[in-house]
């Protein structure tokens, strides 16, 4: 790893099974040991999945919790941008599974299912 060279930082699929205290950790370390350019993208659960308020999760949730997996961070619904900003990032893309439904399944494909829990990030190292 050069710390002078932009570098992204992809965590597909990690964010929600790791305590809070990780995460901001974890984007602590890239926003003070990377490079201005630097970019992280990530997919996450709105809070309301993973506390289980939502009610409309709760077969993933459980299964997840008998794997040995359970849910343990997630953002607050439409707090991303305030969050990662917070946390000494720009530039704060927010990507809804209604935005990227309705970016990438059209067409033939535009009746496809697309799983709704799901919100993906990307933010900058200024």
């Amino acid at each position: 790893y050069d710390r002078s060279k932009k570098t992204l930082f992809l965590m597909e699929g990690l964010v929600m099974y790791i305590p809070p205290m990780a995460v901001d950790e974890m984007l602590s370390f890239i926003v003070n040991n990377s490079a201005k350019g630097s970019e992280v993208l990530f997919d996450y659960f709105i809070q309301s999945v993973v506390d289980g308020t939502s009610g409309t999760e709760k077969n993933m949730r459980d299964f997840a919790a008998q794997q040995g997996e359970p849910f343990l961070f997630g953002i607050e619904d439409g707090a991303a941008e305030v969050f990662l900003k917070e946390r000494g990032f720009s530039r704060v893309q927010n990507v809804t599974s209604d935005d990227y439904k309705n970016a990438y399944f059209c067409g033939a494909n535009k009746d496809r299912a697309v799983c709704n829990l799901l919100s993906f990030v990307h933010a900058v190292v200024e």
